[in-house]
């Protein structure tokens, strides 16, 4: 449920802002350094995004096949909440990088910078589980023992 789902990853992600804002306030000297890195690393995770939507899409397998059929419009939705919401985590830093030296800066730039990673991490994870998902249609499909032996025999006697 949760692969199918992206507004679950609001919740873990408002919960961590919202601690990091009242509980856990990044200094200004450490938000110069943290919130670049930090951005760095949401920007591979946009790549790792990017390269799963590319594998989900370009599998020919016959499972893979009709889950685009059938849920397309489903599918594409989670892909674009996934790629919009890297890029916005992205800018989010940077916002919170800017955010380091005003009033209270450093608590907003805290919470908006631990959320962003939160997000960022979530959304990640989803991608790569769509893409663990194409590659395990594809193994099934080739025979590669990943699938029960009694369902491939069902489903090739069918």
């Amino acid at each position: 449920m949760w692969k199918t789902r992206t507004s679950m990853d609001w919740a873990p992600t408002a919960t961590v802002a919202g601690l990091a804002v009242w509980l856990l306030p990044i200094p200004h000297v450490v938000m110069l350094i943290v919130a670049p890195c930090a951005a760095g690393v949401v920007a591979v995770m946009g790549s790792i995004v990017t390269f799963a939507c590319t594998g989900v899409y370009q599998s020919t397998s016959d499972g893979m096949r009709a889950l685009r059929r059938i849920h397309g419009p489903r599918v594409r939705r989670i892909w674009s909440h996934s790629i919009v919401s890297i890029i916005a985590c992205a800018l989010v830093m940077v916002i919170a990088l800017g955010l380091a030296w005003a009033p209270y800066g450093d608590r907003v730039g805290s919470g908006l910078l631990l959320g962003a990673t939160v997000l960022a991490i979530l959304r990640t994870m989803r991608s790569v589980s769509w893409l663990e998902m194409a590659w395990a249609a594809a193994d099934s499909e080739a025979g590669l023992g990943l699938v029960p032996e009694e369902y491939r025999k069902k489903r090739h006697s069918a």
